[in-house]
């Protein structure tokens, strides 16, 4: 009896539990950014803001290991690079940060090195710039970044350009999320089905015994 009810809980649980998922948000340069964010700069984690501006871009993530990805690969598409001042300029960047927003700290800090003339050579730029302060991009196009984050608690990020006047911006970044805490608590419709059925068998299983 005991290893049945056993087998009939990791059933639950499987149906249950932590199942990779994927979400993209479009980090607009017109109106998410921080006082303390010149434009564009290398922010270090661990560096702390006091005044990432409202309305915030958030996303709560549970404990787990996260993979942040560029979610743009159409070279010049809206959301492939930014420029700090308008989308006639030449100022086209590509960066964002995240931050941990009940604290203020830096988390994770994506940069390209560099200004480039169009926003296709920004969304392009390949081997010449750092990100996280330390980890050259070689041969890499920010197109394929890949970056990850390891949250021990669940925490809710504020995501956000490194620029302070967004008045004048155009564009922004947009940054795929993949992991095992999303969608972990709200399991999808077609989801349930498969957990209604083990629950139920844990039912008929527990009215045998």
């Amino acid at each position: 009896m005991t290893t049945k009810l056993a087998c009939a809980f990791i059933a639950v649980a499987a149906c249950a539990g932590l199942r990779a998922g994927s979400i993209t948000e479009d980090i607009s340069a017109t109106l998410y950014g921080c006082s303390q964010c010149s434009s564009p700069q290398n922010i270090l984690p661990g560096t702390v803001l006091t005044d990432i501006f409202t309305p915030k871009l958030q996303l709560t993530l549970g404990p787990g290991s996260y993979t942040f990805t560029n979610g743009d690969t159409t070279i010049g598409d809206t959301y492939s690079a930014w420029n700090f001042q308008g989308p006639v300029s030449t100022n086209w960047v590509w960066s964002f940060v995240v931050a941990n927003d009940s604290t203020g700290v830096v988390l994770m800090d994506d940069y390209i090195a560099g200004v480039f003339a169009t926003q296709a050579l920004a969304a392009g730029a390949t081997g010449i710039a750092t990100y996280d302060g330390n980890t050259l991009l070689s041969g890499t196009s920010t197109a394929g970044f890949v970056d990850t984050l390891n949250l021990s608690s669940t925490t809710t990020l504020d995501l956000f350009v490194d620029d302070y006047y967004l008045g004048d911006n155009a564009g922004g970044a947009a940054v795929t999320v993949t992991g095992n805490g999303i969608g972990a608590t709200a399991p999808e419709p077609s989801a349930l089905i498969p957990l209604g059925a083990a629950l139920l068998g844990l039912a008929c299983l527990r009215r045998r015994a």
